[in-house]
């Protein structure tokens, strides 16, 4: 997986050989040499030992599978987390862009406190994130964002719950606050960088 190209054909044998998508689900019927696959980077673990990536064709309504790139051993995988991820995932609708979801790190955390203080600095930057876009908004996107925020708070805490399931016994809290943290950072890098229809939705 050297290149960009030879990547996502190691995603495309993947989600087919493990029976998520079928070859044809990425291959438009009008346009034969062309391949249909959607494929967004959805952050690092915490030790940047795995890159989550989440994908979909372009044909059909399928949609986002999730998959681990090891960086230790150069293969992709799933772990009984992101499985269930998938299974939750599969049953959204293929326009839903609120499912959170955060890749498993495999170095031990640091601290309970070191955690607990990072967090409680990307909490800051949200609000300040939030405050100075609503402020560019009319009011109606303004309000928009505020529900689609709720709606976000309420996914993020639902999300946390599936993750502490694989929660290594004792890791629970530093697990917890590592989750909180990592989809905190995201939804910061969203609301900076996406545009309103995306936020919104």
């Amino acid at each position: 997986m050297k290149t960009r190209r030879s990547f996502a054909k190691a995603l495309q044998v993947y989600v087919v050989k493990n029976g998520v998508f079928k070859r044809s689900d990425f291959v438009d019927s009008h346009e034969k040499g062309y391949d249909h696959l959607g494929t967004h980077f959805r952050g690092w673990s915490f030790d940047s030992s795995r890159l989550l990536i989440g994908m979909h064709p372009g044909v059909g309504e399928r949609g986002p599978f999730y998959v681990y790139y090891n960086t230790h051993t150069k293969t992709l995988e799933q772990t009984p987390y992101l499985r269930q991820v998938n299974k939750a995932v599969a049953k959204l609708a293929r326009d839903y862009a609120t499912d959170i979801v955060c890749a498993e790190p495999m170095a031990p955390l640091p601290s309970e406190s070191e955690l607990k203080a990072r967090m409680d600095a990307l909490d800051e930057k949200l609000t300040k994130a939030l405050a100075e876009r609503t402020g560019e908004m009319s009011n109606d996107e303004a309000n928009d964002l505020r529900e689609a925020q709720d709606k976000w708070l309420k996914m993020r805490d639902e999300g946390v719950k599936t993750y502490l399931v694989f929660a290594p016994k004792g890791e629970e809290e530093r697990r917890r606050l590592q989750f909180l943290g990592d989809v905190t950072a995201t939804r910061i890098e969203e609301i900076n960088q996406s545009s309103i229809a995306a936020l919104t939705r």
